[in-house]
């Protein structure tokens, strides 16, 4: 007799350059736990919090029955760009908001590449990005 898997979840879900937040929002939604949970299942799985080496993507792909080639551009550190010469929009996150396309989001997925500050418009949708930021609520 077939054992069930551990966790629900099934090759192919996992999309290339997907944000780890989507990831985990994805995995707690499937599972039916909180998004604090799927951060403890994912943190006790690689034994820390630094998703950044082989092993931890191999523990991870194992896991989800994902390829790792995939898991990879999802865990380790985020694909880079480089900004158009003379652009001084910042690069990191420091001000805790998270930028998002509407149509991506309504299929369930976040990218890393909305996070780069100078890009005005969803890659895939060629959307203006929204910003949504920590401590609020989303708009109308």
């Amino acid at each position: 007799m077939a054992t069930y898997p551990s966790v629900n979840w099934w090759r192919g879900n996992l999309r290339h350059h997907e944000s780890y937040l989507s990831f985990v929002v994805r995995f707690a939604h499937l599972n039916g736990i909180k998004v604090t949970q799927a951060f403890e299942f994912l943190d006790a799985l690689t034994g820390r919090q630094s998703l950044s080496n082989e092993a931890d993507v191999h523990r991870i792909a194992e896991r989800i029955g994902e390829d790792e080639s995939t898991v990879k551009t999802v865990v380790t550190a985020p694909i880079q760009l480089t900004p158009c010469p003379g652009s001084t929009i910042p690069q990191s996150r420091i001000d805790g908001s998270l930028r998002y396309c509407e149509a991506c989001a309504a299929a369930g997925y976040h990218s890393y590449l909305h996070e780069h500050r100078w890009l005005r418009c969803c890659p895939l949708h060629n959307s203006p990005l929204k910003v949504l930021q920590v401590g609020t609520q989303a708009g109308p």
